[in-house]
């Protein structure tokens, strides 16, 4: 009995441990640069009613991918990628919508 519970008291302790790895290699933080500072300085300055602000310094860009939805294993879920044999279509020198489909209201 002993011995059980010794395994699970050191398997607790490696994942704890693996655990405290990923948290801190997950929160290295950001820098802004003068770039982004110069354009919330430009945006600002417009005077509109929006004020742009450096929202996401010292965040991760793991955890910042993360409020966007990225999955962390996001390799797996890539879209396949389809190729289009090019090399004997025929493309116009000029097509205009507006003759091609003169009865749709938003292009005429």
């Amino acid at each position: 009995m002993k011995g059980i519970l010794f395994a699970i008291l050191v398997s607790a302790l490696i994942g704890t441990s693996s655990l405290t790895e990923t948290v801190v290699r997950i929160h290295t933080p950001l820098s802004v640069d003068s770039q982004t500072l110069k354009m919330v300085e430009f945006i600002n300055n417009l005077n509109t009613t929006w004020k742009a602000q450096n929202n996401f310094e010292g965040y991760s860009l793991e955890y910042i991918k993360g409020l966007m939805g990225v999955h962390k294993d996001n390799r797996r879920y890539r879209l396949p990628i389809h190729t289009h044999d090019t090399e004997n279509l025929i493309i116009p020198d000029e097509f205009d919508s507006r003759t091609q489909w003169p009865n749709c209201p938003s292009i005429s």
